[in-house]
């Protein structure tokens, strides 16, 4: 299947639009990526986006794939929220995914693929726990990954030669 994808548009040429690929008009993509899951037993990926909501300016998070095709949430999240949940956790004890089940429902994964999501080097606020490969700590370094997200500058509308990605070669 062909897809074709313009600044107004993206659609495929057969008429289907596939999930990954849908616009939402009312944000800006500031970064996409990937992000290895939890457990060293998957050796699948989960697709995120983070984005500008246009209206409030606002940074937000997503989850758009997942490589071993099952399911997870769209859902936006609010930066915002997740920094509040990990600012209150930030007194060096373990926690689990689950923190995250405040912010989103839906497959019990959610909160496993948010937390791979907040762990991969790109947005880096949490870390795994030494002592047990699933639980995480808030990344020393939190603070500083925030104003990072924060300074993203929306990425250039997409045509029919380029994708969003993350740059491996920045931090």
């Amino acid at each position: 299947m062909t897809i074709e994808i313009t600044p107004d548009t993206i659609k495929a040429k057969n008429g289907l639009q596939p999930e990954s690929m849908k616009v939402d008009s009312h944000y800006l993509t500031l970064l996409t990526g990937e992000a290895s899951k939890l457990s060293p037993k998957s050796s699948g990926k989960i697709g995120f986006e983070i984005a500008q909501q246009i209206e409030s300016r606002q940074p937000y998070l997503r989850l758009t794939s997942n490589s071993s095709a099952g399911l997870f949430s769209k859902k936006w999240l609010k930066i915002s929220d997740i920094v509040e949940l990990l600012n209150d956790n930030k007194e060096g004890k373990p926690f689990k995914s689950s923190l995250f089940n405040s912010l989103i429902s839906g497959s019990s994964n959610n909160v496993s693929f948010i937390a791979a999501v907040l762990r991969c080097s790109e947005v880096g606020f949490i870390k795994p726990c030494d002592k047990n490969l699933f639980l995480h700590l808030v990344s020393d370094d939190l603070d500083n990954q925030v104003l990072l997200i924060a300074k993203l500058k929306p990425q250039p509308s997409l045509n029919s030669s380029t994708k969003p990605t993350v740059d491996k070669s920045k931090k």
